[in-house]
């Protein structure tokens, strides 16, 4: 039974989301591999974006992790 709620919270969610309004952001990649990495090299990576939603995207803080 509990399978069964968590599915059908999950698909509800996903269902309000395809209406939701507002800004929404769209990453053309959300992952980049860039193999193994010495210790204390830095690396740059680039992640585009876009908005596909129907109000301005505002970014205020971007924290690597």
């Amino acid at each position: 039974m509990r399978k069964v709620l968590g599915i059908i919270a999950i698909n509800l969610v996903f269902v309000f989301s395809l209406f939701a309004k507002g800004p929404q952001i769209q990453f053309e990649k959300k992952l980049i591999d860039v193999g193994k990495v010495p210790i204390h090299t830095k690396v740059k990576a680039e992640f585009k974006f876009k908005n596909v939603g129907d109000e301005k995207l505002i970014i205020y803080m971007v924290k690597p992790g």
